[in-house]
């Protein structure tokens, strides 16, 4: 019997493989890999070229028939009883019957192709004898870090948060040095007469030199002439004019023994006897003013350590305020001083630093009575305040409020107004134990976690919801609008949950379904409505929309509510149709003996007719 292939556009037998032309078997693996073919998958039978010891090709034979697809190049093959295999759209003639392809050709498998004839397929490749494996090898490969592209732009920045204990730890070690203690002992009696004598003969200097802003003090002593201060200024009085003649060191000897008991270090008395015994060739005039100069310094510094302490603060305060800080006690905001114990101020430094959580360094415990004078501390306190705020100082204003004043909201308060975000927060939330405010700070901070935690701690969801959206978290910031809605629902606020929904969620459509819900509810029912008819998208006609709401979502006890829900629409957008629907249910209204006969005149305005027509119906029947 002599077979032969035909081209047929009615072939009815389906596509079964494929065959890649060539005889290089590398050539049939390089064309399967880029097909992504795996051996494990595909039959591959060699076929023969009609020249002796020559191939054609191969035919590919794949297990699925999904993977037929992956064919885009290649002669496509049909299957008849699965024994012949040729080309797609050709049929087989003379045509045969199953039964007699089976004896023909004794079940085994043949491929029938134009430029070869009918080759029986007698086994598959084996790639085992053909592909030699790869000889495996065990080195360690190390992969790179993945390298780091840094960005064009910086579109969003949040700070990570601190803890509160390490910011207050971190607040502990700022701007001093250890603490000390200032030691000044008090006036001895002969540094008190020193003191006394150098005001008077200072004051009499400055009156000969024509100076009438003399010492009091100092003229009280010269005038009274019958106490033992005189004879002392006559006694320095002749002191002066000795040296001034060059007699020296013998008249210079009572002002060297007099001085002796100053502090140490006090070169000033001992210069005026070194040019006592200098000489008279030495020129007076310009050592003297030198030496009356060195007196005015000895003067100075004990006049400074005759004051009180209070005193002293209050000039160091003026003078110096860093300064001023390091030696200043604490008290109450209505000032009096803390403690339990009554004891005397004196001018120890009690700060080491300008910490806000530091505890201050006098070691114990106790109250200073400062008697009528703790007010004026209280004000020299809170100007000091103001005075670091206006030089832009925060952190040292906030430290007085704190610390000397005891008042923990002014500082945070001005923590943060000078941008202390997180400083101010830690006050907040550790001192005064405000959630609400130390949440704030830390937004305003962009210390965003820590935020979103307290905000959540309070069940704002919404804000939380915002400070994620700012972080550029649109699906997290969705995710807690989603719980505000569910919260504004549970609590009846159906208002606010659909502006929530409608503002910040973006979905207008369940923004219409809250408003409903709220109808449904009879919560704030009159505002649900009116808020529905106002956000109706522009492709729903208003008038038809009342009509499907008014079948479907309204019950007889809402007759009256929805009738003012229509009056109000009607009044912003009239329309003929809704005042028909307006009568048809004041007619339904007054059949049931409701006097709605009112509601008439929003629809009539500018007929006095209607009056007259309401007022007889009115009496007729009522």
């Amino acid at each position: 019997m002599e077979l032969r292939l035909q081209p047929s556009e009615n072939s009815a037998q389906t596509q079964a493989g494929f065959v890649i032309r060539g005889e290089s078997v590398q050539h049939w693996l390089t064309e399967l890999e880029r097909m992504a073919f795996t051996l494990s998958k595909v039959t591959v039978y060699a076929l023969p070229d009609t020249t002796a010891n020559s191939i054609f090709g191969c035919l590919v034979l794949p297990s699925s028939s999904e993977d037929l697809e992956k064919n885009d190049r290649h002669l496509r093959v049909q299957e008849f009883v699965g024994l012949l295999y040729h080309p797609l759209r050709t049929e087989v003639l003379p045509q045969l019957e199953e039964q007699e392809l089976l004896h023909l050709f004794k079940s085994k498998p043949y491929a029938f192709l134009p430029d070869i004839g009918l080759f029986e397929l007698e086994a598959p490749v084996n790639w085992s004898e053909i592909i030699e494996p790869p000889v495996s090898s065990n080195c360690i490969v190390t992969v790179p870090t993945r390298g780091y592209t840094p960005p064009k732009e910086i579109k969003q920045m949040f700070l990570k948060e601190i803890p509160a204990k390490e910011v207050e730890e971190r607040m502990e070690k700022e701007l001093f040095p250890e603490k000390e203690t200032i030691e000044e002992k008090p006036l001895s009696f002969l540094e008190k007469a020193q003191m006394r004598m150098l005001k008077w003969m200072l004051a009499k200097k400055a009156k000969e030199k024509g100076d009438d802003t003399t010492d009091a003090e100092g003229a009280a002593i010269g005038k009274d002439g019958k106490d033992g201060g005189a004879g002392l200024g006559a006694g320095l009085g002749g002191l002066i004019l000795g040296t001034a003649l060059g007699i020296g060191a013998l008249v210079a000897m009572p002002l060297n023994a007099l001085f002796k008991a100053g502090k140490k270090g006090d070169g000033s008395v001992g210069a005026g006897a070194a040019m006592g015994a200098s000489g008279a060739g030495q020129s007076s005039n310009g050592l003297f003013d030198k030496w009356i100069d060195s007196l005015g310094q000895k003067l100075d510094g004990l006049v400074d350590r005759n004051k009180k302490a209070l005193d002293k603060l209050f000039d160091m305060m003026k003078n110096d305020p860093n300064e001023a800080l390091k030696y200043a006690i604490p008290i109450d905001s209505d000032g009096v001083t803390r403690g339990n114990q009554q004891a005397g101020f004196d001018m120890s430094r009690r700060w080491s630093n300008f910490s806000l959580f530091q505890g201050y360094g006098s070691g114990a415990g106790g109250s200073v009575d400062f008697g009528d004078r703790s007010h004026e501390l209280y004000q020299r306190y809170t100007q000091m305040a103001e005075d670091f705020i206006k030089k832009g100082n925060y952190h040292k204003a906030a430290f007085v409020y704190l610390k000397l004043l005891n008042n923990k909201w002014l500082a945070a308060s001005t923590l943060r107004d000078g941008g202390y975000y997180e400083e101010a927060a830690t006050i907040y939330l550790e001192k005064l134990k405000d959630k609400n405010l130390a949440a704030h700070c830390y937004r305003k901070g962009k210390f965003y976690e820590k935020s979103i935690e307290l905000y959540l701690e309070l069940e704002e969801h919404e804000t939380a919801g915002d400070i994620c959206v700012e972080m550029g978290q649109r699906g997290r910031g969705d995710y807690h609008y989603a719980t505000a809605e569910t919260k504004l629902c549970e609590r009846a606020d159906y208002i606010t949950a659909s502006k929530l929904c409608r503002a910040k969620r973006q979905i207008p459509e369940r923004a219409q379904e809250i408003l409903l819900q709220g109808w449904r509810y009879n919560a704030r029912a009159y505002d649900c409505a009116n808020a529905y008819f106002k956000y109706l998208p522009e492709e729903v006609e208003r008038a038809e929309e009342m009509y499907r709401f008014y079948e479907k979502e309204v019950s007889g006890d809402q007759q009256e509510n929805f009738l003012n829900v229509v009056t109000l629409q009607y009044e912003n957008e009239p329309d003929e149709r809704m005042r028909d629907l307006a009568y048809e249910i004041i007619s339904l209204e007054l059949d049931k003996g409701n006097n709605m006969s009112g509601k008439l005149f929003s629809y009539n305005k500018g007929d006095k007719q209607i009056s007259r027509d309401v007022s007889r119906f009115r009496y007729k029947r009522y």
